[in-house]
């Protein structure tokens, strides 16, 4: 079961918003793959067909070997602060 937290669109701020969670969040014809996959490997981290997520706390373009949390059961519950 791949389950990630979000804030489901449309919306432009996420402050006030309560995040939902997904099970499997995917349109199969425009991510046949899914999220946590490519064509080439699967991932068990937020990287795969259509993103790469994580924080980017020195804000440089460098930002494909940023740490990213990895779950082997594709469960991601990140802590969402306002500030």
């Amino acid at each position: 079961m791949r389950t990630t937290s979000l804030h489901e669109w449309p919306l432009n701020d996420p402050r006030g918003n309560r995040r939902t969670s997904q099970v499997l969040p995917r349109d199969i014809r425009s991510s046949p793959l899914g999220w946590h996959q490519d064509a080439y490997q699967q991932y068990f981290e937020p990287r795969g067909n259509n993103a790469i997520a994580q924080p980017n706390e020195d804000g440089d373009a460098v930002f494909i070997n940023e740490p990213r949390p990895r779950r082997s059961e594709l469960v991601f519950q990140a802590p969402f602060s306002e500030s």
